[in-house]
């Protein structure tokens, strides 16, 4: 979804609905005058953070309602949906958070985790080792015999050379 949101091709600036100057007027009379006169550059950035800040909203909520609603799937032939990755810190954070108080089912977590990872760590041990144990079989496997082919060479450039 992100690069349907950054990739200005998929939905253009122009397709968004204008930030209206009623809200422009509204935000810059919450900034107090001295600011204003005192930081112009500053306030401007600000300002343009804003601005850049509700076309990223808006192209989301496009996207979202794009992605939520099946009839724009099929009307757009969106197959699959992404499926959004929690961060370690998101994952923690709804399983508990982290917290000097124990949680019901946390050493539980814990152990399914370290479960998963020992499966993982034998079952690229087993791969690994098997892929050593092939490549260690057929190193000496030779699909051409480099020896007769260097002779062959040999013997028909001196046919070529007389």
């Amino acid at each position: 979804m992100l690069h349907y949101i950054e990739n200005p091709d998929s939905i253009r600036n122009d397709e968004l609905s204008k930030y209206k100057k009623e809200w422009m007027k509204n935000a810059l009379d919450l900034v107090p005058d001295f600011l204003l006169s005192t930081f112009p550059v500053e306030v401007k950035l600000l300002f343009h953070d804003v601005f850049q800040n509700y076309v990223r909203a808006m192209k989301t909520a496009i996207m979202e309602y794009i992605l939520r609603s099946p009839d724009e799937r099929k009307r757009l032939h969106i197959l699959t949906l992404p499926h959004q990755v929690l961060t370690a810190a998101e994952r923690q954070a709804r399983n508990g958070g982290y917290s000097i108080v124990e949680y019901q089912g946390t050493h539980k977590r814990k152990t399914q985790a370290e479960t998963e990872i020992k499966f993982r760590l034998i079952t690229y041990n087993i791969v690994v080792s098997q892929l050593t144990n092939w490549w260690q079989e057929f190193r000496k496997f030779k699909l051409v015999d480099l020896q007769n082919l260097r002779q062959v060479v040999k013997e028909r450039d001196s046919e070529r050379d007389n």
